[in-house]
């Protein structure tokens, strides 16, 4: 038997569900919308970038293989990268609103 909570979600459901009367976008806007994601998070997230780079060249098991030189290269980069946002300070800005958010959830 269904309980009064579904039969009210059944009858609310099309009220509910963000992809009935929305607007289509094109390739074009979502890949725009992609690419400004990734620009973003480039400038504020650095640190995870670099840590993500730092784990990739430990995985890589022989360092004569290509891959691990592309995982050097990638650290390197990143390690270069983080250092020119620290140098900006959208590094510190990234790790402010990490504290902040873990005060929240942890009080």
């Amino acid at each position: 038997m269904r309980s009064d909570a579904n039969i009210v979600f059944e009858r609310h459901r099309n009220e509910l569900d963000v992809t009935q009367g929305g607007r289509a976008v094109g390739l074009g806007r979502t890949a725009a919308m992609i690419a400004a994601g990734a620009v973003v998070a480039a400038l504020f997230a650095s640190a995870p970038l670099r840590d993500w780079a730092f784990e990739l060249s430990f995985a890589v098991e022989n360092p004569d293989s290509p891959l691990g030189t592309v995982s050097s290269w990638i650290l390197a980069a990143a390690e270069t990268w983080h250092g020119w946002m620290e140098d900006l300070g959208s590094a510190g800005v990234y790790q402010d609103v990490r504290l902040w958010l873990e005060g929240l959830r942890y009080g």
